[in-house]
């Protein structure tokens, strides 16, 4: 006899596994970004225009960092000297009418005209100087920077690329000629230094008139100046020449003792001391000193035949300065 069930004793059969689906789409995850080592940037940003520099310092907390390094400041300031050759002038702007009846002699603009051979030149940045500026001498550069001397000895150092300007602090002397300053790079202490010559009365009571040749430095980002030994000689109130860590200056008679005819005063950066060395072996007479591709030239005159030399001085092997005559008319 058959035996009938219910649909509730037929047992259940086994649940099927569930197949997972792939959903595709149509946009994948973006791929990680390439990866730079630190040293490529720093090469890479080394070659590129000031004012691009200065707008990537607010990309990241990291590039601001190298960007402001010494390191890099150097780095840049090299690529572009190879790349932008360029003569930057700093004209003085006096009122002509003011100059003429002498109620006035400050300047209360300065401007940076950048000049490239076969160019206009370029107004790379204007300063306001509501207080006004004396009349200066020839600027003095260095890494970048430049210093501005007055005949009132106000001291300004400006960096035409990030638009900044410092005036150093104030220490008057007597002016026994015009006011000549040194600036250069100390490699010993990563520090830049402003250096000057002054005069001073030794005797102020005594009916003798007697000067004696000063020298003093300053350290940018410090507040005083620090006085050195005195200078071996007189030194003559010309702008003096910056190479690798020493300022040269050129000197004269001092009171009675006369100077090595055939040497220059050299003043140390790092050292702080004075040493001479020997002129270039010319005929002619040193009229002047000016850096050039980082190498101390000495342009010698002749006054007959209005001759000209330009001598490049290099150190052998044993640093005992060498001269050799670079060009000639």
């Amino acid at each position: 006899m058959a035996i009938k069930r219910s649909a509730a004793d037929v047992p259940a059969s086994p649940p099927r596994p569930r197949t997972a689906k792939r959903i595709l789409t149509t946009d994948s995850p973006p791929p990680p970004p390439p990866y730079l080592p630190s040293e490529v940037i720093f090469g890479i940003l080394s070659w590129l225009p000031s004012r691009s520099v200065l707008r990537f310092r607010s990309v990241c907390k990291s590039w601001q960092a190298m960007l402001s390094d010494p390191v890099f400041i150097t780095a840049h300031h090299e690529c572009s000297k190879k790349i932008h050759p360029s003569l930057l002038m700093v004209p003085c702007a006096y009122d002509r009418d003011d100059l003429l009846t002498n109620k006035n002699d400050s300047a209360f603009r300065m401007s940076f005209y950048r000049y490239r051979v076969g160019d206009v030149e370029e107004l790379v940045h204007q300063e306001e100087l509501p207080q006004g500026i004396a009349l200066w001498s020839s600027p003095l550069h260095c890494d970048g920077l430049i210093l501005i001397s007055t005949m009132r000895q106000e001291l300004v150092v400006c960096n035409p690329a990030t638009r900044e300007f410092v005036t150093l602090p104030e220490r008057k002397h007597y002016i026994f000629a015009f006011p000549r300053v040194g600036f250069g790079f100390d490699p010993r202490s990563k520090k830049y230094k402003v250096a000057r010559f002054f005069y001073e009365e030794n005797l102020p009571n005594s009916k003798k008139y007697r000067l004696v040749c000063r020298f003093e430095v300053l350290t940018l980002g410090t507040d005083s100046w620090r006085q050195t030994a005195d200078p071996p000689h007189w030194i003559v109130g010309q702008t003096p020449a910056h190479v690798n860590g020493y300022i040269y200056w050129t000197c004269v008679l001092n009171q009675g003792r006369v100077t090595p005819s055939n040497s220059f005063v050299r003043f140390s950066l790092a050292d702080e001391e004075f040493s001479l060395v020997p002129h270039p072996p010319s005929d002619f007479r040193p009229a002047r000193f000016v850096e050039l591709e980082g190498q101390l030239c000495c342009v010698c005159l002749g006054f007959t035949n209005l001759e000209l030399e330009v001598w490049t001085m290099s150190f052998g092997v044993d640093q005992s300065p060498e001269w050799s005559r670079r060009w000639a008319t």
